[in-house]
């Protein structure tokens, strides 16, 4: 009768991972099962076959998210149609027996502006499949190609380039030229007010905890260490929370201020982040309140990384941990590494299921308030191990086709406490096997 229960859990923790309730963490493409990596080879093979039509459409189903409904095609007779998305843009386009074409709008331009134009035109320099353009009063991004030089390959880097370019560079344009306008986002979706109010009381907590934590530090002979509390609230935020709009633009901000190359020493970044997020910390609740909403996407902006960049991002973590301990920072440190991994790298699939495995166990309380009905862990040193084990076999499991290594030893798993349980969770992630099923 156990095992039918923790089956049922593990379900249910499965079934929260790959539906549209709840998102976390930013997207990544490196997902794809593989009825879909089949339709990329079906779209190569149309192509070199010159069936065109056959190609594009199994083009797009290869970039369909089943989970996140995020691409529309329908062909037609003599062409087609398309729409996806990509977080607060909707890129639409069509093609025909000669050419595709794609278009992304930005911002609107009432009145024409010779800074925001020559603003477009550096700008464009930087592009390689896409360009800059003005469709009535519409600034906009346009990718165009015959149809004859429109393989897969042309398609997903020229399209990706449109959508990850025009979802950054409307906000950057509104924030410097005043006189642009937004376009409508009615695309996006919206959240229980319930649950952004839950957003909220975890975004003010875990800020008023980490800034108490670091008071008593000191900030001179282990700034290092005020830089992992501060890194993994970001990374936290970010990941549980997953904010759009302005919020998103903030954290990103203050992440490129952590994580770029000694410019100004650790103490003075430290305390540049403080000062920022502390501006966080004081802003209007309804300007927070309203970034809680939820955006489908159709490409990462991040790049999938190989063994050896998980491998040595985990080591780094580690042995970063064993000099931490001496000032009591333990958990966020390891809850660092996993987080950076996440947010650096368009994860595989079964890692991404994995660390967010870990933070159901480090932060059940948010999980639960969530809606979440498995708590994996409570305050009095208590795990929910049979339902841990189970969702982490389903998940390698699931994922065997394409990685027939994968394996995360549950033996090699100590339960004792929070902290042993993450450090050796932390060194499965380290060990695992993502070699690929040879074709």
């Amino acid at each position: 009768m156990a095992s039918t229960i923790f089956s049922s859990q593990a379900h249910n923790i499965m079934h929260h991972f790959h539906t549209n309730e709840i998102r976390f963490g930013r997207y990544s493409d490196n997902n794809k099962g593989k009825e879909q990596g089949d339709r990329w080879k079906d779209a190569e093979g149309f192509y070199s076959q010159k069936k065109y039509f056959e190609s594009i459409r199994a083009f797009f189903y290869y970039l369909k998210d089943g989970s996140h409904d995020n691409v529309l095609h329908v062909q037609e007779e003599n062409g087609g149609t398309f729409i996806f998305y990509q977080g607060s843009k909707k890129i639409t386009g069509h093609y025909n027996e000669t050419m595709l074409e794609a278009e992304v709008s930005l911002a609107a331009m009432p009145q024409p502006s010779v800074p925001v134009m020559r603003r477009l035109l550096e700008l464009n320099f930087a592009l390689y499949y896409t360009r800059y353009g003005l469709h009535g009063e519409v600034l906009c991004m346009r990718f165009d190609s015959d149809l004859k030089s429109a393989g897969p390959g042309k398609l997903y880097y020229g399209l990706k380039e449109l959508a990850t370019t025009g979802d950054s560079q409307d906000d950057l344009l509104l924030q410097d030229f005043t006189t642009l306008l937004p376009i409508r986002k009615d695309h996006l979706l919206t959240i229980p007010e319930e649950k952004k109010e839950i957003k909220y009381k975890y975004f003010q907590k875990w800020i008023t905890e980490t800034l108490n934590e670091i008071a008593v530090l000191d900030h001179h002979n282990n700034a290092t260490g005020v830089g992992y509390l501060l890194g993994c609230l970001i990374f936290r935020i970010d990941y549980l929370l997953v904010p759009e709009g302005k919020l998103k633009q903030d954290l990103e901000r203050i992440l490129s201020i952590h994580l770029k190359k000694a410019e100004s020493t650790q103490i003075e970044q430290n305390d540049q982040i403080i000062e920022e997020i502390r501006r966080l910390e004081s802003k209007i609740r309804i300007e927070i309140l309203d970034d809680f909403v939820q955006a489908k996407y159709t490409f990462a902006t991040a790049s999938p990384p190989t063994d050896q960049n998980i491998k040595e991002t985990i080591q780094s973590t580690l042995q970063n941990y064993q000099y931490q301990k001496q000032f009591g920072i333990t958990e966020p440190v390891i809850e660092y590494g996993l987080l950076y991994c996440q947010h650096q790298f368009s994860l595989p699939q079964a890692i991404r299921d994995l660390v967010l495995l870990f933070m159901m166990v480090n932060h059940a309380d948010y999980f639960q308030e969530m809606g979440f009905s498995n708590r994996l862990f409570n305050n009095e040193i208590t795990f929910d191990k049979e339902a841990i084990n189970t969702t982490i076999e389903k998940i390698t499991e699931s994922w065997m086709w394409k990685y027939p290594l994968l394996k995360l030893k549950t033996d090699n798993l100590n339960w004792e406490s929070l902290l042993t349980f993450n450090l050796s969770f932390a060194q499965e992630i380290e060990a695992l096997n993502l070699e690929k099923k040879q074709d």
